[in-house]
C-alpha cells in the first residue's frame, strides 16, 4: 500500500473528529511552510466542510421523509434549509428534526407534505338508472296508458326485471 503522508488524528474528549467521523484524516505537520502548506490546509478545511454539508443534507432528507414530506418534494424542501445550520447527533441523524421541519410543514403543509387528516369521502351509491328511479309493480299498476307510452323504455326494463324476479 502506498504511503500518503497522512495520519489519523485521535478523538479528543470522546468526540468524533471531522464532523461525525471517528479518527478523521488530518494533514500532518511536515515542516514545509509557505504557500503549499497553507493551500493544503485550506483544501482540507474545504473538503471537511463539504463532507459535513453532504451528511447534513442526507440527514435532513431522511428526516423530511420521516416527517411526512412527499418523496418527490424532498429535494425542494431540503434545498430551502441551510445545511450548515443543522446539527447532527453522534449517529449522523438530525438533532431537533421537528424544529427544522415544523416551519416547512407550516408553510408548505398541504402542498409538499402528506395530509395527516382524513378527507371524508361521500357515501357511494349506485347511479340512478337512465330515465329516473326503478319502477316497481305498484308503479306500473298506477300508471295511465299515456304515462306508459311516455316512459316506455323504463316500463319495458321494469317488466323484464320484474318478470325475471318472478321466475326465481
Amino acid at each position: 500500500m502506498e504511503e500518503t503522508g497522512l495520519r489519523e488524528k485521535e478523538p479528543e474528549n470522546g468526540e468524533a473528529v471531522g464532523g461525525g467521523t471517528p479518527a478523521a484524516k488530518e494533514v500532518p505537520d511536515t515542516g514545509v511552510s509557505g504557500e503549499n502548506e497553507r493551500a493544503l490546509r485550506e483544501e482540507n478545511a474545504r473538503l471537511r466542510a463539504e463532507v459535513k454539508r453532504a451528511r447534513a443534507s442526507a440527514a435532513l432528507r431522511e428526516a423530511l421523509l420521516a416527517g411526512g414530506a412527499l418523496p418527490q418534494t424532498v429535494g425542494i424542501l431540503a434545498g430551502s434549509v441551510d445545511a450548515d445550520s443543522v446539527e447532527l447527533d453522534a449517529s449522523g441523524g438530525l438533532l431537533r428534526a421537528e424544529e427544522v421541519i415544523a416551519p416547512l410543514r407550516q408553510r408548505y403543509g398541504g402542498i409538499l407534505f402528506r395530509r395527516t387528516e382524513e378527507i371524508p369521502a361521500p357515501p357511494l351509491s349506485p347511479p340512478p338508472p337512465p330515465g329516473g328511479a326503478l319502477l316497481t309493480r305498484e308503479d306500473l299498476r298506477a300508471m295511465t296508458p299515456g304515462e306508459i307510452n311516455a316512459r316506455w323504455d323504463d316500463v319495458r326494463g321494469a317488466l323484464g326485471r320484474l318478470g325475471e324476479a318472478g321466475r326465481r
